[in-house]
């Protein structure tokens, strides 16, 4: 999926600066599902965008964290 015009400006603002948001929206998703939250990937696609993104930022710090944690 290309996205094009006004488009770009919406997912450039949601930190989606590709040719392709469709794969990035994705792979937030089974990243989110993998996180042990329980939740399928099915139901963060029905999560809105900027939703996504932002769960997507806190488990990606917290995954940080923990590795910072663990090698002391």
């Amino acid at each position: 999926m290309q996205i094009n015009g006004g488009g770009n400006q919406f997912f450039d603002r949601l930190g989606l600066k590709t040719g392709d948001p469709l794969k990035v929206i994705r792979r937030a998703c089974l990243v989110l599902a993998r996180a042990r939250t329980y939740t399928g990937v099915l139901q963060w696609f029905d999560q809105p965008i900027v939703d996504l993104m932002d769960w997507v930022e806190a488990v990606e710090s917290l995954e940080k964290e923990t590795k910072s944690k663990k090698r002391g």
